[in-house]
């Protein structure tokens, strides 16, 4: 389910990539930038899992 989400956020984040970067035509940029957003997401879900695990262990 998780992943999931995260992909469909993801293809959420390209689409809207490519009607912004689309006149520079510079597929670079939006493959770094869709790398970065990935991996702030990722990180975001690993810092919720950890609470919500601490939160129920205690």
């Amino acid at each position: 389910m998780l992943l999931k989400i995260a992909f469909f956020v993801l293809v959420i984040i390209g689409m809207f990539l490519k009607t912004v970067y689309l006149p520079f035509e510079s597929f670079k940029e939006i493959v770094y930038v869709t790398l970065i957003m990935f991996a702030l997401f990722s990180v975001g879900v690993i810092q919720s899992l950890k609470y919500y695990t601490n939160t129920d262990n205690q």
